[in-house]
């Protein structure tokens, strides 16, 4: 910190902002005289490190010792009010005031406690100066230790501290205090935004899939092709898909067909009984088809890889649960499969355009794989559906996102050490379809909204952010003196420091308090 001070300020020691009474300033007991054994249930509670940390003391971690024990240590008793420093940490210095609210207290071996001397300075100054960026560099400087960095109390004594004036310290923890608040409320308010642009989200999503979103361009496009008929053409796709591949299977075998039967074998794929989840979707002109009803048969709704193995520096990029985040998927942070192991899963791999479902761990993470996928894999975390032309990915996607999808997800997920959702749930689960037309204008408006609250969050995580920074800047502005005006009239620090300590020094015999006291017992005799 810079050596020189504002008008009227001082440098002070601990022991001179600390009261004149035994054991003001002090360190906890050294573990051989606290030990775990010593703790109860209830009595006289003890402060750790972590309560001074996170400013909040009492809770269900406290632990107590007896009054008996506390008697022994009544040199480390901490008191409402007083100022709390940890001596570990990385950085050690974590500071709070001890609350009003709370009973006397023994502190632990990592903590000091200060009482103020009042005539001096107080604990609430006190303690926005020990978080102001020029104090907290003077404790580090003061820190050893590899391992564990600490903050002895014999170096703690030997830092200088810069000191206003007493008034002038009332003026600063007043307008810090009042500019702190603002600070905290903002943050509060900032802190919300997340959870409210996530109700956004799922009201966007629900409305997506209500049909109320885009009720105003089937009023505008009443011609569009029916989704019966876009259903239709789905239906004869993946039959067509099926037999051609069903008849390549027989001939490579020597087993070419004398008739049409083998074609009866074909079985449409039907919704599960939660066909109506949706709503009452046919009044929109929408129709209701099963997942597997929308995908490759060929390729089928497969989970993928069940034993990754060790990550190999040339294996495959593999998409796990964890990777489906915010309906994308972080290739930089795949884990590579060595090509041996993925090679015996070629069912999933992918070729772009296949929406990704985590069905195991964190059931619901869903995205589209993108083109830069292509020869890429899954986990058997991941289901894959490779949805026909005719149905949207994304459409598809934001669908298993929606509040009324995820909840049909979580109504069928099972298992007991690890959740999931069974192939055959999913296969058979409902999908609200519209045209193709009003499937693309539904995305384009969902990703619309999603793009605007995902600025939002942007903004909302910069400001969130820069919090702490503007905290310390007030903190700093503060200790430079240039927070508040200061009054000439103050009694300058020094003089503050010197009057005190002459009073201190002063014999008993000579304190006039005393001896007008004397007078009064004499009188009285």
């Amino acid at each position: 910190m810079d050596a020189e001070l504002p008008l009227g300020w001082a440098f002070a020691t601990a022991d001179e902002l600390s009261d004149t009474v035994p054991n003001a300033l002090a360190i906890g007991p050294f573990g051989s005289n606290l030990k775990v054994q010593d703790y109860r249930t209830s009595g006289v509670p003890l402060v750790f490190v972590r309560e001074i940390r996170r400013e909040r003391f009492g809770g269900a971690d406290t632990k107590y010792i007896s009054n008996e024990k506390a008697a022994e240590l009544a040199a480390h008793v901490v008191r409402p009010g007083e100022l709390l420093i940890t001596k570990m940490g990385d950085p050690p210095g974590d500071t709070a005031v001890y609350p009003l609210d709370r009973p006397g207290a023994v502190i632990t071996s990592d903590c000091i406690k200060l009482s103020p001397n009042l005539k001096v300075t107080s604990s609430d100054f006190l303690a926005l100066l020990l978080r102001s960026p020029g104090v907290r560099s003077l404790l580090v400087e003061q820190t050893k230790g590899v391992a564990q960095q600490k903050l002895s109390l014999k170096r703690f004594r030997e830092i200088q501290f810069p000191l206003p004036p007493l008034n002038e310290q009332r003026r600063i923890v007043a307008k810090l205090e009042s500019l702190l608040a603002c600070s905290r409320r903002a943050k509060e308010s900032l802190d919300a935004i997340p959870a409210l642009l996530e109700r956004f989200r799922q009201s966007v999503l629900s409305a997506a899939f209500r049909g109320d979103l885009t009720q105003d361009w089937r009023e505008a496009n009443p011609d569009v092709e029916p989704a019966s008929k876009l259903l239709e053409r789905i239906r004869s796709e993946r039959r067509r898909r099926w037999e051609e591949a069903e008849l390549k299977r027989m001939q490579s075998k020597g087993k070419l067909p004398k008739d049409e039967k083998w074609k009866a074998e074909y079985k449409e794929p039907e919704c599960n009984d939660e066909a109506g989840a949706f709503g009452p979707v046919s009044g929109l002109g929408w129709v209701v088809a099963p997942v597997d009803g929308l995908c490759d048969p060929n390729r089928g709704v497969p989970y993928g890889i069940v034993q990754t193995g060790d990550e190999t520096a040339d294996g495959v990029p593999t998409v796990r649960c964890g990777d489906l985040k915010d309906f994308s998927i972080d290739l930089a942070l795949l884990k590579r499969v060595a090509p041996s192991i993925e090679q015996q899963y070629t069912r999933t791999r992918l070729s772009g355009g296949e929406v990704l479902l985590a069905i195991r761990g964190t059931v619901g993470g869903v995205a589209v794989a993108s083109e830069k996928m292509r020869g890429m894999n899954i986990s058997r975390e991941v289901a894959m559906l490779p949805v026909l032309p005719g149905v949207e990915p994304r459409f598809v996607m934001y669908l298993l996102a929606s509040p009324a999808a995820t909840a049909l997800l979580a109504g069928r997920t099972k298992g007991v050490a690890q959740q999931g959702v069974n192939l055959s749930d999913l296969r058979s689960f409902p999908v609200p379809l519209p045209s193709l037309a009003e499937q693309v204008q539904i995305v384009r408006r969902v990703d619309a909204a999603m793009s605007r609250a995902r600025a939002v969050a942007r903004v909302c995580a910069e400001a969130v952010s820069r919090t702490p920074s503007l905290e310390a800047a007030i903190l700093a502005k503060a200790c430079r003196g240039e927070l508040v005006p200061q009054d000439p009239t103050d009694e300058p620090a020094s003089a503050l420091l010197e009057r005190i300590r002459a009073e201190n020094n002063q014999p008993a015999d000579s304190d006039p308090t005393a001896r007008s006291k004397r007078r009064r017992e004499n009188k009285v005799a």
